[in-house]
């Protein structure tokens, strides 16, 4: 069956977790340095700490493409990625002399939401056809909704003089995310 994807509410669930999962890990590679930079946090601290969000990231990426051939059901890995990134950007609000520990905990969440969201194109597809066509439709709409994110941001911040708003749209961001998650990752 050639099916197309754009008709069918699982492939928008895939889509969305794509794009949100996206645009979040854009917008920390982004603006995180200036984000800590702002809470005096030093530029050489900070740009180590966007190491440790990519060194994670590639940790959490591994773990996943681990874990997730064994799994029928990616819910938990969807939840468990979404969560280390929303303690990521809780933490860096609340306590930033703890921001290594924080941006360590997102590299590992973005990371494994990466992984899942691509993962996902053939976990809920049939056949190459079918792969294809998910995959072409999540990555095109996705990677365009996460082009916006660092963008969106950066005129929140310059609009308000503040990161907080900014910061309150990435949560907001996750809480997306979280569902779009669940419903792609059921079997």
């Amino acid at each position: 069956c050639n099916r197309s994807p754009w008709g069918s509410v699982l492939a928008w669930q895939v889509t969305a977790f794509m794009g949100l999962q996206s645009a979040i890990f854009y917008i920390l590679i982004t603006w995180l340095p200036s984000v800590e930079q702002s809470s005096g946090i030093s530029a050489a601290t900070a740009g180590f700490h966007q190491l440790l969000l990519n060194a994670f990231g590639i940790a959490g990426s591994l773990s996943v493409v681990v874990l997730v051939p064994r799994m029928r059901d990616q819910r938990f890995v969807a939840a468990a990625s979404t969560i280390l990134a929303a303690l990521t950007i809780v933490g860096i609000m609340v306590d930033p002399a703890l921001n290594a520990l924080w941006i360590s905990l997102g590299g590992l969440g973005s990371g494994a939401s990466f992984v899942l969201a691509v993962s996902l194109f053939e976990l809920r597809t049939v056949d190459h056809a079918q792969t294809a066509a998910l995959s072409g439709m999540a990555q095109s709409i996705g990677y365009l909704l996460a082009a916006g994110g660092p963008i969106l941001i950066g005129v929140v911040h310059d609009t308000t003089g503040s990161w907080a708003p900014a910061l309150f749209i990435v949560l907001g961001l996750l809480v997306a995310q979280l569902p779009a998650g669940l419903l792609a990752g059921r079997n």
